[in-house]
């Protein structure tokens, strides 16, 4: 009799904490389901600059002045040519949906199939029900792996990202985006693959 006395208290200490589990696992799977109805679209590459250079409208050598094409001519001389793209992402969630908090994005760039830069988000936003969030995302890494040793390779190729001619270059971006909850951060079960 004093055994299930014992084991009853025992119980009823125990009770409370596997309550609490289980609310926060519930907490946690409803985060998960909000989280994945929220859209994620690979909007636009809304900044294209290589050495420091502008290179947005710039579709031609002669769109270039004299100075900037002198120093695109020399890092590609020099085989170092850091270009910097600011991609942006859009998060969507619906209207019936709660506000999401986005804490983390790990994500990876492509061009041309292969793997350039790893990054993550900048700082925590929120994803209000029914609006469509702008997510910038700067992507820096050294463009002499994807050119011939060409002025006219480089434009090519930048006026492509920055989509001023017909010619897409295969980018894609895979992420992996974490979302906060009462029971703690939660993380999407696999890598979302977005392409423009």
């Amino acid at each position: 009799m004093a055994v299930r006395h014992r084991s009853c208290r025992a119980l009823r200490r125990l009770l409370p904490a596997a309550l609490v589990l289980l609310l926060s696992g519930c907490a946690a799977l409803e985060a998960l389901a909000a989280l994945s109805q929220v859209r994620f679209d690979f909007d636009r590459i809304s900044s294209v600059h290589l050495v420091g250079v502008n290179m947005m409208e710039v579709r031609e050598p002669s769109d270039l002045s004299a100075l900037d094409a002198l120093r695109l001519g020399r890092a590609i001389r020099d085989r170092e040519a850091p270009l910097q793209l600011v991609v942006d992402l859009a998060g969507e969630n619906p209207e019936d949906n709660p506000e999401a908090r986005l804490t983390a994005l790990d994500w990876t760039f492509f061009l041309e199939e292969q793997e350039t830069v790893r990054g993550g988000l900048p700082s925590a936003l929120s994803l209000p029900p029914g609006e469509r969030t702008i997510i910038p995302l700067t992507v820096e890494f050294d463009l002499v792996a994807f050119v011939d040793d060409s002025l006219r390779d480089v434009i090519n190729l930048t006026a492509a990202l920055a989509g001023l001619t017909e010619d897409r270059p295969d980018v894609r971006l895979e992420a992996i985006p974490s979302v906060d909850t009462r029971a703690g951060p939660i993380q999407y079960p696999r890598p979302l693959v977005l392409r423009p």
